[in-house]
């Protein structure tokens, strides 16, 4: 990387700058010493907004030492005269009139804003974009640091390919090294590595402005951007040995074969009815609104539904004084006073509290507005919503997404209506999939519980089954109320939920409840036996002398993921506890979205031979379009394909089988069914 100085128009030395690629021959040759390489860093930077939206104002390549930097649209040139703060004479309509009768010479600081030279000559986006195509749609691999936003805002150069892998993602890399990680942004990451103290950080990879890189002088972007490249280099050929070492490069391998179709259903992104948005805001407000005014009819006032003192008066306070009477169930921390959180509110309208019970529908539905109404209307481009899948914001592994969050759209219940506004384009429709009981498979799968293995084998119901156990009645007998609690045993109970928490739900005392959970354990004897077994695993994988440099941890299958878990070996019970049940929700959700994860790589290939596109995925769900002429088609193979993921040639679970249902319909809302 090499370096040069700039004398300014005030005779003030430039500081040495990287050098930048502004020569088409300089590219090509660039591009000519990349492809020679395996693999290389690419980084952009760009104008605010998503990759779909920006504009590409530098690209970044670099490997094995050698930086490449190639301004496209920068609009600034050097510092010409720094800003800086100088003393001046005010103008004469502001300057104070003395005693005298003249004008005050007294002189006041102004902020002097930077001036710059002229604007740098710069290779065309076409040129670029066109010079970079033989290197960027290579078999080379692709390193970057959260390369998806990179790879996705260059894409619209080439009419919306994408770049090919293999991909890198220093992110994810990290995030497999160490899930419990708090923050991934480059610098922390450098400086963690590097272990740079905290005060020393921003001396050492200082940020530039806030306000965009449009707004900076060419020499801090490309000091900048030349450093985020380098230390990319650096980092992604350091990090990488370790998944070896720890045994993750299956793990990772399968991450970055999703990386490319996540992309691809990033850059699809879902249409949004604006219509329907319009319509179900109003009603999501209205419904509000008569919620409201039921609250204050009790409470025989107005009040702001997001004051939580008056809330709390209205439920706890004495009768004499207003309020409810209620109990609380417990306090906070610091200025103790009863909390009013989501379970002390279902605790008291599961009782019966109409009150607590308008609390938390009011709670939900404006959520709901709030999420997605408001949230929706504000991501939408072209009438459509193009969310952002997370691959490290989980530490099972199962995909997460923001901008918006559409995970978080309720599947059932009031919350349900959202999914009627994404619908398909014209002349299309929308199929979506889901896995049956995908979690509860896994775990009879994991735990070769026999009985269980029965259940699905036989094609059976599960929470049929296990409230069959339950409550001592044959299968043909189960109501549907006592099925609801065999569903919450499933769960509560391969969790580690406990008899209170049952109690709950089932609507039984605890002593019922404990007698519950003894019966499952009769009915699936080798699921006890199993999570038993896991949590010694995991405790003996690590050291119970030094258990955050070395912590207890499972490996998730089938591809030994790690979940790190200190808490195994904590003096505290509620810690060791807590550790547990988090050793098998990592194991049973872990596995459930490797088989997920799989199914997308598998369908990803499929699909386009009917020009049917993915567009969400929610958990267990998937959402795709496809021609109105062959739903039908397309149905089955959705189905088909997720139901038979395999690995190495087999079934992934064993002789459990994978079901998945599908449905068709002009809404989210109409083909979930």
């Amino acid at each position: 990387m090499s370096s040069t100085s700039t004398e300014s128009g005030t005779g003030l030395r430039v500081r040495p700058v990287p050098h930048l690629i502004t020569d088409l021959a300089e590219l090509h040759a660039a591009v000519s010493y990349l492809l020679d390489q395996p693999a290389f860093v690419i980084d952009v930077e760009t104008t605010f907004g998503n990759p779909h939206t920006n504009d590409v104002l530098w690209v970044g390549l670099g490997a094995c030492g050698h930086v490449h930097l190639i301004p496209i649209n920068h609009p600034l040139g050097y510092v010409d005269v720094p800003a800086h703060d100088e003393r001046r004479l005010p103008p004469e309509h502001e300057r104070r009139v003395l005693a005298n009768g003249e004008l005050s010479k007294a002189r006041r600081k102004v902020h002097v804003p930077a001036t710059y030279t002229p604007r740098l000559d710069q290779l065309s986006p076409g040129e670029v974009f066109g010079a970079l195509e033989p290197l960027l749609f290579s078999d080379r691999g692709k390193i970057g640091q959260n390369t998806k936003f990179d790879l996705m805002s260059v894409s619209k150069y080439y009419g919306g390919r994408i770049p090919p892998g293999p991909y890198h993602d220093t992110i994810i890399l990290t995030h497999l090294l160490d899930e419990n990680r708090m923050t991934y942004g480059l610098k922390d990451l450098i400086c963690d590595w590097l272990d740079i103290p905290s005060g020393k950080r921003k001396f050492f990879y200082p940020n530039l402005g806030r306000s965009g890189v449009e707004v900076e002088p060419v020499d801090e972007v490309a000091k900048y951007l030349a450093k985020d490249v380098r230390y990319t280099w650096l980092y992604w050929r350091s990090q990488y040995p370790r998944l070896e070492k720890y045994g993750l490069n299956q793990a990772y391998d399968l991450e970055m074969s999703l990386y490319g179709v996540l992309m691809q259903m990033e850059v699809n992104g879902v249409s949004v009815d604006a219509s329907r948005l319009a319509e179900v805001g109003k009603k999501l407000s209205d419904d509000i609104r008569d919620i409201e005014f039921a609250v204050w009819s009790i409470a025989g006032y107005q009040f702001p539904m997001t004051n939580l003192d008056t809330k709390r008066d209205l439920l706890f306070n004495p009768k004499t004084q207003g309020g409810q009477g209620l109990k609380p169930r417990s306090f906070t921390e610091k200025t103790n006073k009863a909390q009013l959180n989501k379970a002390t509110l279902e605790y008291y309208a599961d009782r019966g509290n109409g009150l607590a019970q308008l609390f938390l529908d009011w709670s939900a539905l404006e959520k709901l507005r709030g999420t997605f109404i408001e949230g929706l209307g504000k991501h939408l481009i072209d009438g459509r919503i193009h969310t952002s899948f997370k691959q490290h914001s989980t530490v099972t592994g199962r995909l997460s997404a923001a901008d918006p969050n559409l995970q978080q759209i309720p599947a059932r219940g009031a919350g349900a209506v959202i999914r009627e506004m994404f619908v398909p384009d014209p002349g299309h429709v929308l199929v979506v999939a889901d896995y049956d009981q995908i979690e509860l498979r896994c775990a009879a799968h994991l735990s070769q519980d026999q009985n269980m293995i029965d259940v699905f084998v036989q094609g059976q119901d599960i929470h049929r089954a296990a409230a069959s156990a339950m409550y001592g009645v044959a299968m043909e007998d189960v109501s549907k109320d006592q099925r609801q609690a065999g569903k919450g045993q499933n769960f509560l109970t391969l969790y580690g939920g406990g008899a209170p928490k049952l109690a709950r739900t089932a609507g039984v005392d605890v002593p019922t409840a404990e007698m519950f959970i003894a019966r499952y354990y009769q009915q699936f004897p080798s699921l006890g036996a199993w999570k038993d077994r896991l949590v010694k695993d995991a405790k003996s994988a690590g050291k119970r002398d030094d258990p955050f440099r070395n912590p207890a941890y499972v490996a998730i299958p089938p591809f030994n993921r790690r979940r790190r878990l200190p808490d195994l070996y904590s003096p505290h019970e509620y810690e060791r506890y807590r550790g547990e049940r988090q050793a098998v929700n990592a194991v049973v959700q872990g596995f459930a979205s490797y088989v997920m994860k799989l199914a997308l790589i598998d369908l990803h290939a499929v699909l386009p031979d009917y020009g049917a596109k993915m567009l969400v995925t929610v958990h267990d769900e998937i959402v795709l379009s496809c021609p109105s002429s062959v739903s039908d088609e397309v149905t089955e193979v959705l189905a088909r394909t997720m139901g038979s993921v395999s690995l190495e040639g087999a079934p992934i679970l064993g002789n459990v089988p994978l079901v998945a249902s599908a449905g068709v319909g002009e809404s989210w809302a109409q083909a979930k069914g």
